[in-house]
């Protein structure tokens, strides 16, 4: 039964990303060959830290992650994320970018950048160890976007 519901997951997490349509944002768009700065800016991706939770485990864990693509909707953004977390964790999530501060009227530059997401992920824990265990659960993650 533990095995159906981790399939489960894994297939509702790959069929929602075409469905939601992602697009990469982080598509390179330098003007010319020696635009190395334009190359850069195009292909660093937003990167946010927060908290993993593991149903299977129960357990917390910290979790950096970088956003691969992200889709902007009448509802809001949609993120597809990866990254890694404590205890040898690999997670890639499905999030929703939930508030930015630039949203709730601060008008400071360097701090309208800053936003929250809110996600569902699924990973592999274990990784260093040999102990390969499957983890799911929700995540909370706090970034900001590179402007320059």
């Amino acid at each position: 039964m533990k095995r159906i519901m981790q399939l489960t997951i894994l297939v509702i997490l790959a069929l929602a990303i075409p469905v939601i349509g992602f697009s990469a944002d982080s598509a390179v768009t330098a003007t010319s060959d020696t635009d190395l700065f334009g190359i850069f800016k195009a292909v660093v991706p937003n990167v946010s830290t927060g908290l993993f939770y593991s149903v299977d485990q129960k357990q917390l864990s910290t979790i950096t992650c970088g956003s691969l693509a992200s889709k902007e909707t009448s509802i809001g953004t949609f993120n597809l994320d990866a990254g890694y977390g404590s205890s040898e964790l690999a997670v890639g999530a499905i999030t929703y970018t939930t508030a930015t501060i630039e949203r709730l009227g601060v008008k400071v530059p360097i701090l309208k950048e800053i936003f929250a997401k809110i996600g569902y992920g699924a990973g592999i824990d274990g990784i260093g160890t040999g102990e390969h265990r499957f983890v799911n659960g929700p995540q909370v993650t706090l970034g900001a976007s590179i402007k320059f």
